[in-house]
């Protein structure tokens, strides 16, 4: 406490006790002590309620929900309707051994003859788009599309603490990254040397596990209109 506080203070307190030595006999001080005092305790009372009542719903509020999107493409969407929003991919994957699953690729940034982070979408036959995902190859994530509460700056501690523990985890084959999934949110993220590489989203209804991979894909540039 500074010298000018603690003047203002006491001086404060001296007038205090003046009025009062001269309004005793004039004014009901114990009945406006009294109902000052319920007041202050009566405001006291709310303020508490209103802050315990506060925190749940806080946390109800600001609770994230399941992902359906990614990059203005819906889970479900068509390969027509990814077309008409996203125009033509840069190239249309297959798995040979295993048709139901078709792939886009667009070049976020890099060329379309070196894609340096990619956003892809893969769809599966009778369902639409499965897995909507953003992957750096030897870019960087920080101009790519984001999610509410996901960005290429963020931790795994950082994506834990708002999704919880993630729900399994897929290494990659060669064990340099990390693939977390949280499936009450519909959403995964891949980390590599504590660096964010990729996110996505895929369709609740999907397995455990990415969409089969084992066998060749082959990868064409669709043709021109």
């Amino acid at each position: 406490m500074s010298v000018g506080t603690g003047i203002f203070l006491g001086c404060l307190f001296l007038g205090i006790v003046a009025l009062y030595a001269v309004t005793k006999d004039r004014w009901r001080w114990g009945t406006g002590l009294k109902r000052a005092s319920i007041g202050l305790l009566v405001l006291t009372g709310v303020g508490v309620a209103v802050a315990v009542a506060w925190a749940p719903v806080s946390r109800l509020v600001d609770r994230p929900k399941p992902f359906n999107e990614l990059n203005g493409v819906k889970l479900g969407a068509s390969e027509d309707d990814v077309k008409f929003l996203k125009g033509r991919p840069a190239y249309i994957c297959k798995i040979e051994n295993d048709p139901i699953w078709t792939q886009y690729v667009y070049a976020l940034e890099g060329t379309e003859e070196q894609i340096e982070t990619a956003f892809l979408v893969s769809f599966k036959r009778d369902v639409g788009a499965w897995n909507v995902r953003i992957v750096a190859s030897n870019g960087s994530l920080l101009n790519a599309p984001s999610l509410d509460g996901v960005s290429a700056w963020d931790s795994l501690e950082a994506v834990q603490s708002r999704f919880g523990d993630p729900s399994f985890v897929e290494p990659s084959e060669d064990g340099l990254s990390r693939r977390f999934y949280f499936r009450p949110y519909n959403l995964w993220v891949t980390y590599e040397q504590g660096r964010m590489k990729a996110y996505g989203v895929y369709h609740p209804e999907r397995p455990d596990k990415t969409p089969p991979t084992a066998g060749s894909t082959k990868c064409d540039k669709p043709p021109s209109d």
